[in-house]
């Protein structure tokens, strides 16, 4: 059953981490003349598919008609952008894993979700939280950042974090995808047995986690190829 958010969440959630989540949905067809610049004369090379202006000027119930909460994609971590990028979209809510640069790999995120539950499905990262603090990591390097995650203090600061938000989004024994091996490594949390009591005590009993293949182009896997691993990942894990 597909739980739709609920507008005062939704409102909630985009003033508490809309710089640093966002939700699987993409206007589809936008060609490179239609693509939202925020601030053209900032960064000039910095587009955003055009779902996050729509995303950002939601304000009723009938809008949100494609999102729900029974889905939640995760993340590594929340990076630190340059000067003229973060100057570019100051104010700006859910414009992370939308971004559509060349240096991007945010479509074939897109093209999973396309067609299937995972659509409208909430996105963030799991790395983003300073004690209460959402904060960008400045250290965008996955081998750091899983060094990081080794300590369990800095783990369980992010876990209690990510339970608080997605508690405060109306989040019911959702479905938790991680995006790649660090993420669900770090939630499945062999050493200390504690993210997954602490993400159940919070969201529900029959909370669960899966993992998929990242969608990052440094894989090395095509686009084509990438899909149907993923689709498959899926359904060998029982989620179609």
């Amino acid at each position: 059953m597909v739980v739709p958010v609920e507008l005062e969440r939704f409102l909630a959630n985009k003033l508490s981490f809309g710089q640093c989540a966002s939700w699987a949905v993409w206007k589809l067809g936008s060609s490179d003349h239609s693509r939202y610049a925020p601030e053209p004369l900032v960064a000039p090379d910095f587009h955003l598919n055009v779902a996050v202006a729509q995303l950002n000027a939601f304000s009723t119930t009938e809008e949100l008609a494609d999102l729900h909460t029974d889905v939640v994609l995760v993340a590594l971590n929340f990076a630190q952008r340059d000067g003229a990028t973060k100057q570019a979209i100051d104010g700006l809510s859910f414009h992370a894993f939308h971004e559509e640069t060349t240096t991007t790999s945010d479509y074939r995120l897109r093209d999973i979700c396309l067609g299937t539950r995972l659509w409208g499905a909430y996105i963030t990262d799991l790395v983003k939280f300073d004690g209460d603090c959402v904060k960008p990591i400045r250290d965008s390097q996955a081998s750091n950042i899983k060094k990081m995650l080794r300590n369990r203090d800095f783990l369980m600061v992010q876990v209690r974090g990510l339970c608080k938000e997605l508690r405060q989004l109306g989040c019911t024994n959702p479905t938790i995808i991680a995006l790649g091996n660090d993420v669900y490594d770090s939630l499945k949390d062999q050493r200390y047995g504690e993210c997954m009591t602490l993400l159940r005590e919070a969201l529900g009993e029959e909370t669960k986690l899966l993992k998929v293949t990242h969608y990052s182009k440094a894989t090395g896997i095509s686009h084509s190829d990438y899909v149907a691993r993923v689709y498959q990942e899926l359904r060998d894990q029982a989620f179609f």
